[in-house]
């Protein structure tokens, strides 16, 4: 009788005593919310102090290594993803020279954007690759093309009549 009425007062000792601490040890506190503020300051940013010339001629080059890319990557067993980044940023690179010499209403200059736009959806068409040596000659035209109409807009630097 001793003994069970021991284990009886151990086990409610243990009931009321230990079971807290070890719950206590294994739950998670929270944490203290704190909230965030958030700021939303403008700032004014200045355009470079790059002239227009070196500009364009910074974005010509731009153009250029992009559209190489994009012709290194136009080879059977290529990255799809890999070939319509490199036009899309050709074509940024692109737009961003046009724009610099103010050739944007020019009809050429509207074609040769709309000719790589094709040439994207082709490449973007083409899931598995297969017409990838298609679209390699119709590149590599173009890009002689609009590198020649590039060429002859560099734009006039400050203080110089642009002569065509």
């Amino acid at each position: 009788m001793d003994r069970v009425l021991a284990f009886v007062m151990a086990a409610v000792m243990l009931l009321t005593a230990g079971c807290e601490s070890f719950s206590r040890k294994f739950t998670r506190k929270k944490s203290a919310e704190r909230e965030v503020e958030m700021v939303l300051a403008p700032e004014e940013y200045f355009a470079s102090g790059q002239d227009p010339q070196e500009l364009y001629r910074q974005n010509l080059l731009y153009w250029r290594s992009w559209y190489d890319e994009f012709l290194s990557a136009l080879s059977p067993g290529g990255n799809r993803k890999r070939q319509l980044y490199c036009l899309d940023e050709s074509l940024k690179h692109l737009r961003a020279c046009i724009g610099i010499a103010g050739a944007a209403e020019q009809p050429a200059a509207r074609e040769y954007v709309n000719r790589i736009l094709k040439l994207r959806g082709g490449v973007e068409s083409d899931i598995y690759g297969n017409r990838v040596e298609n679209f390699r000659n119709p590149a590599e035209v173009l890009k002689k093309e609009i590198s020649v109409y590039l060429n002859s807009m560099v734009p006039a630097a400050e203080g110089q009549k642009h002569v065509d």
